[in-house]
């Protein structure tokens, strides 16, 4: 009876379960596997994504299968071991709250200087763009530079902040949506005839 309760408890401890639901008082789920509800950490203090224990990105789920059964492994080494929580195009650090302009130019705490899109040192806004200024928090993600899950190889990784993975994905994601309004239409001509307003 010990070994089954050991085993359970192990099962439990694994796959991050807890006895007490999110919001209540208990043990936090240890796992990888953790809830995906988002608690912005209080100021001052260093939050889970810090350390590199971030909530794992959702992938959809007719992609999930491309990609390589340790990927939340693999994702974490790039993002938090190579790129040293930083995005490696404009240099945007993980967690963190920025001051970000319209035109992508953003400050660095660290360094005290306002950077661009490359991570370049551009010179201070006037007092016009910082009225426009917007905060923003930065969350890491892995890119595969050829668009391909399955080829997960450390030169075909790279770690980007939102703002650089979509200008990366750009080109890939009209292709996409493209596919996909062409698969509604085709399928909405099989069932239901040509659509007289195309």
């Amino acid at each position: 009876m010990n070994k089954i309760y050991a085993c359970w408890r192990s099962y439990l401890f694994f796959f991050g379960c807890s006895r007490s639901r999110p919001g209540q008082s208990g043990r936090p789920c240890p796992g990888p596997w953790r809830s995906r509800r988002f608690s912005p950490p209080a100021e001052g203090a260093k939050s889970q994504q810090d350390s590199g224990n971030q909530y794992p990105v959702p992938i959809r789920p007719e992609r999930r299968y491309f990609y390589p059964i340790d990927w939340p492994i693999i994702s974490r080494q790039i993002r938090f071991v190579r790129a040293r929580g930083r995005c490696e195009a404009c240099a945007r650090p993980h967690g963190r709250l920025i001051c970000q302009l319209a035109d992508g130019r953003w400050f660095d705490e660290m360094t005290g200087q306002w950077l661009d899109d490359q991570g370049q040192q551009v010179p201070w806004p006037d007092i016009v763009d910082l009225a426009m200024q917007r905060q923003r928090r930065i969350w890491l993600g892995t890119a595969h530079l050829d668009h391909d899950p399955g080829n997960s190889s450390g030169g075909n990784l790279k770690a980007f902040c939102q703002r650089c993975h979509l200008r990366h994905d750009r080109a890939a994601n009209v292709l996409r949506r493209r596919a996909r309004a062409r698969a509604r239409r085709a399928l909405g001509d099989l069932f239901t005839g040509p659509n007289p307003l195309l």
